[in-house]
């Protein structure tokens, strides 16, 4: 059951990795920020986007990663300091992330939702992509939470803050709180896909339904967990 560590850490990377894009422009000032806000006035994620963007924009951190790039270059470098710097939240930051990340999959369909269990490429463009636009069905908060989340991870990994010690020998016993709070039958069949979805070809050969289900069971699971077992899944899904 090992293996569901990593299951968790594709989950996390495939959404942090697809969910932070702007351009250069957005560096500069207020209104090149709000000309490239990707999502109209309408969209719940409008304003929370902006607020991310204004903090990268005002962070001499971020200023002097992105002083040098193009805005392709620093679509891929917000992206790639988001994911890495996962890793170097903190425990209630993660558990956080978790709980967002448990909601965004239930609000998708079963072919996005198992993409991003076996860490496959999303199509759409940010306002068609199927992470925003589970993310425009939350709540208010969540939708900031998720976007504030995103840029702390970002700052964090460009200041090169050290990253909390992940335990590895602890997830059996947390693996095993997931099983408990599952019947008897759903804890089997969530033994079993993940053991098939961690074996060779598994991603490809793996249903999307399958794959989607065990993915909700995992996330789902931080709700009734121990805080001992929360704290080292979440961070088990942070890790790369």
């Amino acid at each position: 059951m090992n293996r569901a560590a990593s299951i968790g850490g594709i989950v996390v990377a495939a959404v942090v990795g697809a969910g932070v894009k702007f351009g250069v422009p957005a560096l500069l000032n207020e209104t090149s920020i709000a000309m490239n806000n990707p999502f109209p006035n309408s969209s719940p994620l409008h304003e929370p986007f902006y607020r991310m963007t204004k903090k990268i924009a005002d962070s001499p951190t971020m200023k002097e990663q992105f002083k040098s790039v193009s805005k392709d270059q620093a679509e891929q470098l917000g992206a790639n300091l988001a994911k890495q710097g996962l890793k170097r939240l903190d425990d209630t930051s993660l558990e956080r992330r978790a709980t967002i990340l448990s909601s965004m999959l239930a609000k998708m369909d079963t072919k996005s939702c198992a993409s991003i269990v076996l860490g496959q490429p999303l199509s759409g463009d940010d306002k068609t992509n199927p992470i925003f636009m589970a993310l425009e069905k939350l709540d208010p908060q969540s939708i900031d939470d998720w976007f504030q989340l995103s840029y702390k991870a970002m700052e964090l990994e460009a200041q090169k803050a050290p990253a909390p010690q992940f335990d590895q020998s602890k997830m059996p016993q947390a693996m095993q709180a997931v099983l408990k709070t599952m019947p008897s039958n759903d804890s089997q069949k969530f033994v079993t896909i993940m053991q098939a979805m961690s074996s060779p070809g598994g991603s490809v050969t793996t249903a999307p339904e399958d794959a989607c289900w065990a993915g909700r069971k995992l996330y789902e699971s931080l709700k009734e967990v121990p805080q001992e077992h929360k704290v080292v899944l979440a961070r088990a899904f942070a890790q790369e």
